[in-house]
C-alpha cells in the first residue's frame, strides 16, 4: 500500500483504500447474495431453492417422465469454427445441477469477459461468443463448475 516496510493490505480488506469484499466477492462492491446460495442476486434469476429439475422453488415435477439425456461427465468442447471471425461456438455439459462460470482470457492471461456465471440444471448447453470488439489473437475459454475446471484455446483472425 506504499508504506515503507509495510506488510501490505490490512486484514479483512481487499485493497489499500480500506474496501472489503461484498457478498459476491467484488472488492468494494455492493452485491448481495440474499439467499446465501453462492450466486450473486444481480445474476441469479432465482431467490430461493432450485429443485432437481433446475426450477426455482419447484417441486421436481417439471422434469418427471422427460427422456432427457444428461452427460455422464462435465465437458467443454473445442470451439468451432477455429480459427474464427468474429464468432465461435462451444458446447458444454453438466452431469448434475451446478453453478457454472465461463471465463474468457486473452493471450496474456487477462480476463476479458465472463459471459456465463449462474446456476444450470444438468444437461447439454451451447454458447456462441462474438469477438467483434476484440483484436485478433489467441483466446482461452475456461469452464468452472463445482470441483471441475477445463480450458480450451481458440484463435481469432480478422
Amino acid at each position: 500500500c506504499g508504506e515503507c516496510n509495510g506488510d501490505g493490505i490490512i486484514d479483512n480488506e481487499c485493497d489499500c483504500e480500506g474496501n472489503i469484499l461484498d457478498q459476491c466477492g467484488v472488492c468494494g462492491g455492493f452485491g448481495v447474495d440474499q439467499d446465501n446460495d453462492g450466486i450473486c442476486d444481480d445474476v441469479d434469476p432465482c431467490v430461493g431453492e432450485y429443485d432437481e429439475c433446475g426450477e426455482c422453488n419447484g417441486d421436481g415435477s417439471s422434469c418427471l417422465n422427460n427422456n432427457i439425456e444428461f452427460p455422464s461427465k462435465f465437458y467443454l468442447s473445442f470451439s468451432y469454427p477455429n480459427p474464427f471471425n468474429p464468432e465461435t461456438t462451444f458446447n458444454y455439459g453438466l452431469p448434475e445441477n451446478s453453478n457454472v462460470k465461463i471465463i474468457i482470457y486473452d493471450s496474456m492471461g487477462k480476463i476479458i469477459d465472463i459471459p456465463i456465471n449462474y446456476f444450470h440444471s444438468a444437461g447439454n448447453y451451447s454458447y456462441t461468443w462474438n469477438a467483434n470488439n476484440y483484436s485478433s489473437g489467441i483466446y482461452y475459454f475456461q469452464l468452472i463448475s463445482n470441483n471441475f475446471m477445463i480450458t480450451r484455446k481458440a484463435t481469432f483472425l480478422k
